[in-house]
């Protein structure tokens, strides 16, 4: 796992900063490939405003909000 969000919860998102689709959300999540990124968050601070990519490889929770 990446160092960057150490001991924290840790989403993936797959939104860009304005709520729309990103096209690095780890191929509709299908795809655990470390050549693919995804978009993922800590919940602390906001979870759009720290967000960042991150290989598919990762294993964090899936955070899905029906707007």
């Amino acid at each position: 796992m990446t160092l960057s969000f150490i001991n924290r919860n840790i989403f993936w998102h797959g939104v860009n900063p304005w709520g729309e689709k990103s096209h690095y959300n780890c191929e509709d999540w299908s795809s655990d490939d470390p050549l693919h990124q995804g978009l993922a968050s800590s919940l602390e601070g906001g979870l759009i405003a720290k967000q960042k990519k991150f290989s598919c490889n990762n294993k964090f929770r899936v955070l899905c909000i029906e707007i």
